[in-house]
């Protein structure tokens, strides 16, 4: 497959994704294709998850735009539509409204309607008010019978017969005298045989002063007159400048500045040209006519300086 080219002049150069998807969301933002493909280097179609570990720092990634309009063509059609007879259809005559001349002069008469209404006076209403100041709850204790206590008849209550069965089942209070199976099957082991050995921690810790000497205290050589060093102030009429500093310092000057961050360049895929036509700058070679059987070519006059054909 040949390689595909890219427009150097449209190239977007962005940080590598590490995923194939977040590749794809950063050329669909870039170019506003709506489908297009990812070529690596122009050759190799960038389609699985797994294809970006072949993506390095500093790859060129052509991006070609898919066209998914659907090819129409008049074999691609539905049986219906092959199968459908078109009948001339006759247009419906339309029926216009008969235009009605609308009156010049004003209606100043009294219709039907306007006599027979009868205008009667509009009164606001007046808002009816209770004459007492409303319902209001009794505060005093009730008195009276309910008809709920009224229709209650309360009787005595009647004792429930419990009947007694004369060789109800009785629970054994002796002790259990008996040997069980799991007794039998039981094995007692000597106590003293599973006890563990207690292990006596070898290192005791001494709570007296420590009385001995350091390496550190041996290797500690004490100078004389030595004393505590005191900071330097620096002379108190010194001038601050407060101009900001335009040289050049030495950090600056050896530092290189490096790329931690890995790049890749997305290039559009260039316009493909017809086939028919050449590359500019160049003419196509025109092959010579063949003459055909039977078909005598005339001759040309000779040049000057060309010898004559025998």
């Amino acid at each position: 497959m040949p390689v595909i080219a890219g427009d150097p002049e449209q190239r977007v150069t962005i940080s590598l994704p590490r995923q194939l998807k977040g590749l794809q969301g950063e050329a669909g933002n870039a170019f506003h294709y709506k489908k297009f493909q990812m070529w690596h280097k122009g050759t190799t179609l960038l389609k699985e998850p797994a294809q970006i570990a072949a993506v390095h720092d500093g790859d060129l990634v052509v991006i070609k735009p898919v066209d998914d309009t659907p090819v129409k063509s008049e074999f691609t059609q539905s049986t219906n539509k092959a199968e459908f007879v078109a009948h001339p259809v006759q247009q419906r005559a339309v029926r216009r409204q008969p235009e009605r001349a609308m009156p010049s002069i004003k209606f100043e008469a009294v219709s039907e309607k306007q006599a027979a209404f009868i205008d009667h006076p509009r009164a606001r209403p007046v808002p009816v008010r209770p004459k007492s100041g409303g319902w209001k709850p009794e505060t005093a204790a009730f008195t009276g019978e309910s008809t709920y206590k009224a229709a209650y008849a309360g009787g005595p209550a009647q004792p429930v017969e419990r009947r007694k069965v004369a060789n109800a089942w009785k629970p054994n209070t002796a002790p259990f005298e008996a040997y069980s199976s799991y007794a039998a099957d039981y094995k007692k082991h000597p106590v003293e045989e599973l006890q563990r050995a207690k292990r006596v921690h070898q290192r005791h810790w001494n709570d007296a002063p420590f009385e001995g000497e350091s390496t550190y205290a041996q290797a500690f050589k004490t100078h004389e007159g030595a004393r505590p060093s005191t900071p330097w102030k620096g002379p108190e009429n010194r001038i601050l400048d407060d101009t900001p500093f335009e040289g050049m310092s030495e950090y600056l000057r050896e530092y290189q500045k490096k790329q931690t961050v890995n790049v890749v360049h997305l290039e559009p895929a260039a316009l493909e040209r017809p086939r028919s036509a050449p590359p500019r700058g160049k003419t196509a070679p025109r092959r010579p006519l063949v003459p055909a059987a039977g078909q005598v070519t005339p001759r040309r006059p000779p040049t000057r300086g060309a010898k004559p054909q025998a």
